[in-house]
Parts: structure tokens; C-alpha cells; sequence
């Protein structure tokens, strides 16, 4: 929404009722800066903000720091690991006016429960709280956290976004309150912050536009795109090494051995990381890429035929920054691309290579009657909760724009065909796209310099809600491909 003006925005600390005076316990403090993340949602009401104090407030009894839950906090049922989560306010309540401090204990549902409830809450740094037929929050009590006690330390997790309003102002109690999980945004709190227990801040740089009057060195690989020919397949599960440029972007839990899948990726040189620009966003940036893996949380992947024919551990390399488009104002619809730059170079193995891209006239003129698509999203569940463990592959068919812009005509504003080419598997038992293929290649085995090669020319953008029948959206890259160029380093 609006932002305040900032020259009346003052704080109050160490304040139990607000009608009476706080003289020995109470401190007030100006606000300098308000921070907002640099891609907004597209409802702002589910953002995240900071307000940055004109000078530091004075740690008491009655003032003191929550630390931030680090840990994303949904486990594999999407089900929240605290069942239960504090909230405290100064909100009104069904039966009560008086402006003391209350705090008040929450369920938390299933995130499906939510849906159910509430088309709203299919975003993934969304959830809901409360009861139905009954919930504790009202107005006054957006902005507040949800707290968790871990080992008697308080950890605020989540922050409210919106609280449920009749038309009266008066508070609902059939609705559930919506929350924004603090983890998604812990890369940002982190850069604003400079909290030292935060995770690294990761850069994002916007890009700069191609000029067609300046000549750019084009680093993309010559030798590029190897297959294995007899292990393209349209089965489920992708054979071992027949698609080694794929990339797996993730972050690592904190205080756990785990990491956390965001995309899909390919590897197009040494150093850089091809993906759909929603999946580097500031409230699911990646740590790193990982490649080589075929099957997720097992160190070495072996032929299920032949134990012999196994492939090198995967290997992981640091994010060193990430490229945007600056020209794109809703990075979420416009289907948009992100190159992501490695620390370090890629040592290319059997089981790493990288993919290539339609460079000729010729290939980005090209258009074919079916494309393979691989990743390790989930398929045909709501929302794809759970990943698979193994590489999938499938064959799809080229759909017809207008096809396209039946199924969508909900989702996208103002469909695009200069910035996103629409595919679609036509026939009715499809394996489509869903969430977590989202950054991965869509592609085929074409000529190129002579020999045949696997060339991308697409990313995976986003599917119909619920994994379910009707095409999925891809990024034509080679719309894109000049301004890939123009965007690489040595």
C-alpha cells in the first residue's frame, strides 16, 4: 500500500497500554528510512518493510530484541513445524476495546486448508492463521509478528499481512488472518540489516540493455549441447547423464544438513546459470547451483540397470551475483529471464556440460512440433508440494497462441508473444510442467555446426494452478538471446 510520511513516523518501545503514559518504561524513537524490497509483490500488501530508527533504541527490561527463525519451516505435507505461533498487539478484539497489550495463540492450518478457504493464499510466502470460524486478530494488529519460542528464546517467524474486515470495520470471525513467512526474505533483511547471523546478502545487478551499435564477445561454448541419442526417452525418470546441464538452484537451511529446492536451471558456459527471472526474486534468491545431480539427496547416482555405470558426485558453486532485466516491471507475468554468475568456473564432467543456445538465424527462426522438457517438479498435485527425487523428462507438443490465451486469459494481463513463445503436451494424459520445473530448458536435439546437438529454446515459466491439463508458458530465448549475450563476463 501507501507508505507513510516518514517526517510523522515515530516508534514506541516498552508500551503496555497506550492510553496511559509509559514514562519509566517507554521510549520513542523517530523513523529515518523505510525499506522496501527492490521487486514488489504483485499485492503489496504482502510485502515485507523495514523501519530504520533515527538512533538506537536503549536494550531493557521492557525493551528487547526477537530474534529471526532462520529455518523455512514447512515440511514435506506443506504443514508448518509449529502447529501453534504467538502473536501479540494491541488489536481490538469481539468483546474487548482497551488499548493493553494482548497476546493471543494461533493454530495453523494446512497451507491446502488455506487455499481452500481463500484463493490468496497460493503464494508460496503465504499462509494463513487462525480459525474460520473464529479468528484472534482484527485491525490494528497488521505489521505484527508470530512468534515462536525455541529453547525459551522467542523467534518472531512470520509477520501479519492482512487481517479479515466486514464492511463495517468491524472484525470477521469467518475469515483466517494472512501471514508472510520471514524466510523467503531473509536475503534482504540481511543486506538492509547487516545482522551477522543472517544469511550472506547475495547481489542482484539489473542489466544492461543490448545495443545494436556495439559489438559484444559472445562467450557462449562452441562445443556444447552433448546427448546421449539413445537415452532421450518420454518416460517419466531422465536417464543417467542425458541431460547434464541441468542445475538445481537452492539455499541451505540454517542449523540443519538440508537445502532447500527454489528452480530449475541449465548451464550455458563456465560460469553462468540460465533461469526464469521469478525464481530469483528478493524473497527466494539462491545460495548456489547445483549440478550434476540426478537424483535428489543421494550423493552418486547409479544406472538402475548396471550399479557399474554410476555417475561423479554432484558438485555445488556459490551464487556471485544475479543479472535482471531493469525493463521489466512485473517480473512475475512478463515471463522474463535471469542469468545467474558462479563464483568460480565450472569444471566440466560427464555429467556436467553446458547447453546450447539457438545462435544461428536459422535455429531462432526455427520452430518444432514437439520440444523435451526435464526437472525435478512435482506433477498432477495442488500446487506440486512434493518434488521428485529423480530427473523427470517428458515430450511436449507446440501449442497455438490463441490456445494459450484461453487458459490464461485469468492469469496474464496482456499476453506477449515478442516475450514468451506458449508450449502444451496436446495429448490428454500430459505430464505438464509445475512448480519446481520453474527455470528449467524446454529444447531438442537439432543440426548445429555440422552435427546434431540438444539446443534450448525455452525456460520454463509457470503452468495452470494445481499442476493441472492445459498448456504451460515458456520464455522464447531466442527473444532473449542478444541481451544474454550482451549481459556475460569473462
Amino acid at each position: 500500500g501507501n507508505l507513510p510520511d516518514i517526517q510523522n513516523l515515530f516508534i514506541r518501545l516498552g508500551v503496555f497500554n497506550l492510553n496511559a503514559p509509559s514514562l519509566n518504561t517507554g521510549q520513542n524513537r523517530w523513523v529515518s528510512r523505510i525499506h522496501q524490497p527492490y521487486r514488489k509483490h504483485a499485492d503489496g500488501r504482502f510485502l515485507v518493510t523495514l523501519l530504520e530508527l533515527s538512533s538506537r533504541a536503549v536494550f531493557t527490561d521492557y525493551v528487547q530484541p526477537a530474534c529471526i527463525y532462520q529455518l523455512e519451516g514447512i515440511d514435506n505435507r506443506m504443514s508448518f513445524t509449529w502447529p501453534f505461533g504467538t502473536t501479540v498487539g494491541w488489536g481490538q478484539t469481539w468483546d474487548d476495546r482497551e488499548a493493553m497489550l494482548k497476546s493471543s495463540t494461533l493454530r495453523i492450518p494446512l497451507l491446502l486448508d488455506c487455499f481452500d478457504h481463500d484463493r490468496v493464499f497460493r503464494g508460496n510466502s503465504l499462509f494463513c492463521a487462525g480459525s474460520a470460524n473464529g479468528t484472534d486478530l482484527c485491525q490494528k494488529d497488521s505489521g505484527n509478528g508470530l512468534y515462536v519460542e525455541l529453547r525459551g528464546i522467542w523467534h518472531v517467524a512470520a509477520v501479519v499481512s492482512f487481517t479479515p474486515q466486514s464492511t463495517n470495520n468491524h472484525c470477521r470471525t469467518d475469515s483466517f488472518v494472512g501471514l508472510t513467512i520471514l524466510y523467503d526474505s531473509m536475503m534482504w533483511i540481511s543486506s538492509v540489516t547487516k545482522l551477522p547471523y543472517l544469511i550472506e546478502e547475495i547481489i542482484v545487478k539489473d542489466g544492461r540493455e543490448f545495443d545494436p551499435t556495439k559489438s559484444y564477445r559472445n562467450l557462449l561454448p562452441r562445443h556444447c549441447g552433448s546427448f546421449l541419442q539413445n537415452r532421450i526417452t518420454k518416460g517419466k525418470t531422465a536417464p543417467l547423464f542425458a541431460y547434464p546441464w541441468m542445475a538445481f538452484l537452492a539455499n541451505r537451511l540454517k542449523d540443519v544438513d538440508k537445502v532447500k529446492f527454489i528452480c530449475a536451471g541449465s548451464l550455458i558456459n563456465k560460469r553462468y546459470v540460465l533461469t526464469v527471472g521469478k525464481c530469483t526474486l528478493f524473497n527466494n534468491l539462491p545460495e548456489f547451483v547445483r549440478l550434476g545431480d540426478h537424483t535428489i539427496g543421494q550423493d552418486v547416482d547409479c544406472n538402475v540397470n548396471d550399479e557399474s555405470d554410476c555417475a561423479p558426485p554432484f558438485r555445488d558453486y556459490n551464487v556471485q551475483f544475479i543479472v535482471h532485466n531493469k525493463d521489466d516491471s512485473n517480473i512475475c507475468y512478463r515471463n522474463n529471464i535471469a542469468l545467474i554468475r558462479l563464483k568460480t568456473d565450472v569444471i566440466y564432467e560427464e555429467h556436467i556440460q553446458p547447453i546450447c543456445l539457438p545462435v544461428t538465424p536459422e535455429l531462432r527462426r526455427q520452430k518444432l512440433d514437439q520440444y523435451v522438457i526435464t526437472g525435478w517438479g512435482g506433477y498432477n498435485y495442488l500446487f506440486a508440494f512434493h518434488k521428485s527425487r529423480k530427473l523427470q523428462v517428458a515430450t511436449i507438443g507446440a501449442a497455438s497462441v490463441a490456445e494459450c490465451d484461453r487458459h490464461y486469459v485469468n492469469y496474464l494481463s496482456v499476453p506477449d508473444p515478442a516475450t514468451g513463445r506458449r508450449w502444451s503436451d496436446p495429448s490428454p494424459s500430459a505430464v505438464h510442467t509445475c512448480v519446481g520445473d520453474d527455470g528449467g530448458p524446454l529444447g531438442y536435439p537439432v543440426a548445429l555446426r555440422g552435427t546434431v546437438r540438444f539446443v534450448q529454446f525455452g525456460v520454463i515459466a509457470y503452468g495452470l494452478p494445481g499442476c493441472t491439463g492445459g498448456p504451460s508458458v515458456y520464455v522464447n530465448v531466442s527473444q532473449h538471446l542478444d541481451w544474454i549475450v550482451a549481459n556475460m563476463e569473462e
